[in-house]
């Protein structure tokens, strides 16, 4: 997999971290919750660092660290990106989905039985409409068209992942 966009999504989710940081300095709840949650070590009165922001919104997306979902996104060479659960949130847990450990049986029942191939850990999952519109919303079905509806695969369209990672991490982070 290439991506060309990565930066964009990077940049996207350094802004939400922003956002995030504010808010728990300005004292609002629901922020000050989420960054104790992902970063245990911090004392009631201790200054809240942007790092802890990057650490709360990396767990939240369904990576161990902010280096891991930069390093995923930005798509270093020789690295293979490596999703985790960023397309298999809480959300999605309640749908039956067709599972391989193996990218081209995966691609091969994707391509017999329609769906959308997405990447988790080191399986992979065929999912259905249904699953795609709780993961993305349906206003988004041309983005997965664009891509082949195969997350792995740049399609003909390399923006189009990059606007469904924006909108897949927008509906899983409630700030």
């Amino acid at each position: 997999m290439t991506c060309k966009h990565g930066g964009g999504f990077i940049h996207h989710l350094k802004n939400k971290s922003r956002i995030l940081a504010n808010r728990a300095l300005d004292g609002e709840q629901e922020a000050l919750a989420l960054l104790q949650k992902y970063n245990t070590d911090i004392a009631l009165s201790a200054p809240i660092k942007r790092t802890y922001a990057f650490k709360a919104l990396a767990r939240t997306l369904g990576f161990q660290s902010w280096a891991q979902l930069k390093t995923t996104f930005e798509c270093t060479e020789g690295h293979i990106p490596d999703f985790n659960a960023f397309l298999y949130p809480n959300r999605c847990h309640v749908f039956w989905n067709i599972w391989s450990a193996d990218y081209i049986e995966a691609k091969a029942i994707r391509q017999d039985h329609g769906g959308y191939l997405l990447p988790f850990k080191n399986q992979y999952m065929i999912v259905d409409d249904d699953y795609i519109g709780a993961l993305t919303g349906d206003g988004m079905l041309s983005e997965w068209q664009n891509i082949g509806r195969d997350w792995l695969t740049e399609g003909k369209d390399p923006q189009a992942r990059a606007n469904l990672a924006t909108v897949i991490a927008d509906k899983s982070l409630s700030f």
